[in-house]
């Protein structure tokens, strides 16, 4: 079977609303295709040996935060394992799948998350977290990371701590690969690409409305937003 694209995108749940909003503001988010849920498909019917794979629910921003945080896959193949995985876990917790949102995995040199809201001292200021390769380790679980601490107009870098990071994540002929680093102490973007990231960052809180974690990749020397979305009212609020 096929893959069916979503028809009416104002359906299509939380994710694929604020990709929505990044690109009427013309930030040019990664190209992203909807898939109506759940998606009977496989990746070669989309024409991708390996995609970024994440659901769009319609459940507010705590829990979409948390799906993202828990789904966002590369995947390549077969698409219903992991949208029964998604749909198992929404039921649990009261929400529905509205859509798959589906992107090419980009050859990154490094990627990450960013916050327009520090999310440990809950003070205005950004937050630009990097890796060497692709960043889903550091969404899942928190891998060893660089961390820049900008200031709230996102024009002066105030601090930088910098982690070993022995391995990183690259695409490869069968899918992604975890792959050593010859230099696993270096910074794995320089300052000006940090501020880079929080400029396009400060945007999307403008088109969004509010604080928001930024999954970014930096291709060929530039910055690109992958994903946005407000961070949870709990945190902006306290």
């Amino acid at each position: 079977m096929s893959c069916v694209p979503l028809e009416d995108a104002e359906r299509g749940g939380d994710e694929l609303r604020w990709l929505s909003r990044l690109r009427e503001a013309g930030l040019h988010p990664v190209d992203y295709r909807a898939l109506s849920w759940p998606p009977r498909c496989s990746t070669d019917d989309l024409g991708l040996g390996c995609a970024l794979v994440r659901p769009s629910l319609g459940a507010g921003n705590l829990l979409s935060l948390m799906a993202s945080f828990l789904f966002t896959r590369c995947l390549r193949g077969r698409l219903e394992g992991w949208a029964a995985e998604v749909e198992s876990w929404a039921a649990a917790h009261g929400a529905k799948p509205l859509s798959a949102v589906v992107q090419e995995v980009p050859r990154a040199t490094a990627s990450g998350l960013a916050y327009t809201l520090d999310p440990v001292t809950r003070r205005r200021a950004v937050v630009v977290q990097s890796v060497l390769g692709l960043h889903l380790a550091l969404l899942t679980r928190g891998s060893p990371h660089d961390n820049f601490l900008l200031s709230p107009d996102g024009l002066r870098v105030e601090e930088v701590r910098v982690l070993p990071k022995p391995r990183a994540l690259a695409v490869g002929p069968s899918g992604l690969e975890e792959v050593e680093v010859r230099d696993p102490g270096a910074q794995s973007i320089s300052d000006e690409a940090a501020l880079e990231v929080a400029r396009l960052s400060l945007r999307a809180e403008e088109a969004i409305g509010s604080p928001v974690e930024v999954e970014w990749v930096l291709v060929n020397n530039g910055v690109r937003i992958l994903a946005a979305r407000p961070l949870p009212e709990e945190l902006v609020r306290t």
